[in-house]
């Protein structure tokens, strides 16, 4: 019999996936994304974002160019993942 932790666990793991899947999805299919995350991608720069994450944002904010993509695909997909867990 399996118990309701055990349920619990394996349904995170499922929200988790689907979270990934479609931030990787979105990721890999904007090559300006993917050239982002080579050129700055590192553990300090997710430090940074931590420590300051409302000035980070709005300086990834000036450098986006495809605001349409951003505000009703990557968005929408987003807090729609987020609100699956």
């Amino acid at each position: 019999m399996k118990t309701s932790s055990s349920k619990k666990g394996k349904r995170l793991l499922v929200d988790i996936s689907i979270i990934g899947a479609m931030t990787m999805s979105v990721a890999l299919l904007k090559s300006d994304i993917r050239e982002g995350i080579l050129e700055r991608g590192s553990l300090d720069n997710i430090i940074e974002n931590f420590k300051d994450p409302y000035n980070k944002a709005k300086e990834g904010a000036r450098i986006d160019d495809d605001s349409f993509i951003l505000n009703y695909v990557a968005h929408p997909l987003s807090y729609t993942g987020m609100g699956l867990y």
